[in-house]
C-alpha cells in the first residue's frame, strides 16, 4: 500500500513541476499586445464609454426638462385657481410674470412673459360666464403647457 501512494504522490509532483516548467517559460517570452490589439480594445472602450456618456446626458437633460414642466403646470394651475376664486378685473396681470391676452391666437406665442391667459366671455341668458385658456411657457418659450377651464 505504501508503493501506491509514493507512486500517486509522486506523479503528483511531477506534474506540479511540468506546470511550473511551462508557467516559467511563458513569463519568459514576454511577448504582451500587439499594437493592433491595444488599438481594437481602445476603440472598443472608447465606443462604450461614449455610448453611456451620451445616455448620462440626455438622462440628466430630461430630468432638468421635467422639472421645468412641474414648474409651468403648478404656475398655470395657480392662475386657474385665483381665477376661479375671483373672475373680477380679470384682465389684470403681474407685469413681467404673466400677461392677459386679447387675442385667442397670440395666447400660444411666448412674448418674454412666463404665462399668457385669455378670457372669452360666454353670455348665458342669466348669467355671464368665462370660457378661460391659460398658457405656460418653459425652457426659455421654447415649450408650453395650456389648460383649458369653463368658469361659471
Amino acid at each position: 500500500m505504501m508503493k501506491v501512494e509514493v507512486s500517486k504522490t509522486f506523479k503528483q509532483a511531477k506534474w506540479c513541476e511540468n506546470l511550473m516548467r511551462m508557467y516559467m517559460k511563458a513569463l519568459r517570452q514576454n511577448n504582451g499586445f500587439s499594437l493592433v490589439e491595444l488599438v481594437v480594445a481602445m476603440t472598443v472602450l472608447s465606443i462604450l464609454v461614449a455610448a453611456f456618456a451620451t445616455f448620462f446626458g440626455w438622462n440628466l437633460t430630461s430630468v432638468f426638462e421635467d422639472g421645468q414642466k412641474s414648474k409651468a403646470i403648478a404656475r398655470a394651475g395657480d392662475k386657474l385657481e385665483r381665477m376661479s376664486s375671483s373672475m373680477e378685473n380679470y384682465e389684470e396681470s403681474i407685469p413681467g410674470l404673466e400677461l392677459y391676452v386679447e387675442n385667442y391666437e397670440n395666447v400660444f406665442t411666448y412674448q418674454n412673459c412666463d404665462l399668457n391667459f385669455y378670457v372669452k366671455e360666454v353670455i348665458e341668458p342669466d348669467d355671464l360666464d368665462y370660457n378661460v385658456t391659460v398658457v405656460a411657457f418653459y425652457l426659455d418659450g421654447e415649450r408650453y403647457v395650456s389648460f383649458h377651464k369653463y368658469i361659471e
